[in-house]
């Protein structure tokens, strides 16, 4: 997973590091915020999906929630 300087570098900018029609599409979907919240809570966000190359990878199953 790269993000866009780091393609930029690697001179793969016309491939990855932007979420873009024709690029690989690398990403998580998480089910919170990181950015709100608390630095102390961060350890229990969870993936909802991994996504690489545009392929959904991994979706995390209902029954495999827990709480927070």
């Amino acid at each position: 997973i790269l993000t866009r300087n780091g393609a930029y570098q690697l001179r793969l900018e016309h491939r990855k590091g932007s979420l873009e029609p024709g690029k690989d599409a690398d990403f998580c979907v998480l089910d919170r915020d990181p950015f709100t919240v608390p630095k102390e809570d961060l350890h229990r966000i969870q993936v909802r999906e991994t996504w690489t190359d545009g392929i959904l990878r991994y979706q995390r199953s209902e029954t495999s929630k827990t709480s927070n």
